[in-house]
């Protein structure tokens, strides 16, 4: 056995192993918001805050799902990876455009006016 053959092998093995290890974090989290809703989080929201919240959270199954699945196979579906990376990017940008804005829940106060939320 060649010794670059064994560590191809060996790297192809790790990498598989993390992708299935971080297709664990969308496929529990959707499965969690999709059964408990915005209790998820720790608060109670409209009806429709919570069906959307829901139905967004069944995507991330999917996703986590369809990641997985091409792990098993690299070599013939790397086109999976083209498809789903940009649309995980595209997802995410909002997150990111939003963090950093005045009046951030998670600080409770508005920096433009002073004033707490309620």
């Amino acid at each position: 056995m060649h010794p670059r053959g064994a560590l191809a092998r060996l790297a192809c093995r790790m990498l598989r192993t993390t992708i299935w290890l971080a297709c664990c974090v969308p496929i529990l989290a959707g499965l969690a918001g999709c059964l408990a809703g915005t209790a998820f989080l720790g608060s109670a929201g409209p009806s429709a805050v919570d069906n959307h919240l829901r139905y967004l959270s069944g995507l991330l199954p999917g996703i986590g799902t369809a990641f997985a699945w091409a792990a098993f196979d690299l070599e013939h579906r790397a086109w999976v990876f083209g498809i789903l990376v940009p649309i995980v990017a595209l997802a995410a940008s909002p997150a990111c455009w939003g963090s950093p804005s005045p009046g951030c829940p998670r600080c409770r106060t508005s920096s433009r006016s002073g004033r707490s939320w309620p």
